[in-house]
């Protein structure tokens, strides 16, 4: 271990830790824009509807095996080492700050998209904040294994009892009042999200919050021993990305290539080959930001790492601009439905633009983003009202 890689930006930050979250913000657009821009279905079903083309699926296959989750869970992991890194301040201070960020969360979800994560991770880091708090490191992790395992037991369960036989493959009809709900706007659309957010917290409590509290966990613990500071040797990093990544791989082309002979049914490919695939997540995920970190050396000072860290420093405020653009075009303007998934590849790099470009010229005038200034703001006051209270 050497502590000259410890690279640490001006104020304190952790410049390959931006990096990582500015290309997963980046990277959660690869999948949010169909979330955006297509039935629910189609983030499951590569052939969602009968007028799907095969290049519409290879399309899914492709950001299936290299993003999907993945991406996801790198966000999630950082989340967790951030509730690590200000565990110095106190219990408290994290505390609020996580109820902040479950106020956003409301907000996003019910008055804008019904796709939203931060409640989610604000409820679940509640529960890993207590677990981080109790119990040693060692143990954390066997937790962190056992809970996520358990949420594919449940899902394995939950999952063999659904009929797919009305959702699995969307009509016209479907799609149509699909699209009216986003797009109809007022008073209907907000209980539509509303629902929809209570729906996501029913499933974050019986399966899908195990698998985000055992990665918090476990990037809070990577954190503590500091493998996501960078404090391990870039030869070390190198040798993790190629063990993690080429066999998460193969596990996966295989997989796919067993759905296929399924006929992408709904059992093959959104049961046993998501499991399959969240099984590889976590190993793809850390494979990733090893790759990242066992060539830092080579490209921090490049222009596209400084540009990253911007995107990084702002994660908050472009993830909610990205769906300030996504919404306006897909539901306002109407165009839900409207594009395939060849079509919708060519939104992405213009909203990377515009992240790009915000962040450069906003951090250019200002320390942090503007939610990031109103998180925190909003924190601090929270908890000198809590403060006062107790006193």
């Amino acid at each position: 271990m050497t502590t000259t890689e410890y690279s640490i930006a001006p104020k304190g930050r952790i410049e390959q830790l931006d990096t990582v979250r500015g290309i997963a913000i980046l990277g959660i657009l690869l999948m949010n824009i169909f979330a955006f821009a297509l039935p629910q279905t189609a983030y499951l079903n590569p052939f969602y509807s009968p007028t799907v083309q095969p290049s519409e699926a290879i399309v899914w296959g492709i950001f299936n095996l290299f993003f999907q989750g993945k991406v996801l869970a790198i966000f999630t992991l950082l989340f967790g080492a951030t509730l690590a890194l200000l565990h110095q301040r106190s219990y408290r201070w994290n505390q609020c700050r996580l109820i902040v960020l479950a106020i956003f969360g409301l907000i996003h979800g019910v008055g804008f998209w019904d796709g939203d994560i931060l409640l989610a991770y604000s409820l679940t880091g509640f529960v890993a904040l207590y677990m981080l708090n109790h119990g040693s490191k060692i143990t954390l992790l066997k937790i962190a294994i056992a809970i996520y395992l358990i949420g594919l037991v449940i899902l394995w369960v939950l999952g063999s009892g659904v009929d797919p036989s009305y959702f699995w493959q969307v009509t016209d009809a479907q799609v149509f009042f699909e699209a009216s709900q986003k797009t109809i706007g007022g008073m209907e659309s907000l209980l539509h999200r509303a629902d929809c957010m209570l729906t996501m917290i029913e499933m974050l409590l019986v399966q899908y919050g195990w698998q985000l509290l055992a990665l918090m966990t476990v990037g809070a613990l990577l954190m503590q021993n500091g493998w996501l500071r960078g404090q391990f040797s870039q030869s070390h990093y190198r040798l993790m990305a190629l063990i993690l990544i080429p066999p998460a791989l193969l596990v996966q082309i295989l997989s796919l290539y067993i759905q296929s002979l399924f006929g992408w049914s709904f059992f093959a490919t959104s049961i046993v080959g998501y499991i399959i695939n969240e099984l590889m997540i976590p190993l793809q995920s850390l494979g990733y930001i090893a790759l990242i970190y066992g060539f830092w050396r080579s490209f921090q000072q490049s222009v596209i790492a400084r540009l990253l860290q911007n995107i990084g420093r702002m994660a908050l405020s472009n993830y909610l601009l990205q769906t300030l653009i996504c919404t306006t075009i897909f539901y306002h303007l109407g165009y839900f439905g409207s594009f395939t998934r060849v079509e919708l590849l060519v939104f992405i790099v213009p909203i990377w633009g515009v992240n790009l470009a915000f962040s450069y010229y906003w951090l250019q005038f200002f320390k942090q983003g503007p939610i990031e200034w109103s998180w925190r703001k909003l924190t601090e006051k929270l908890y000198h009202l809590s403060v006062d209270k107790t006193q």
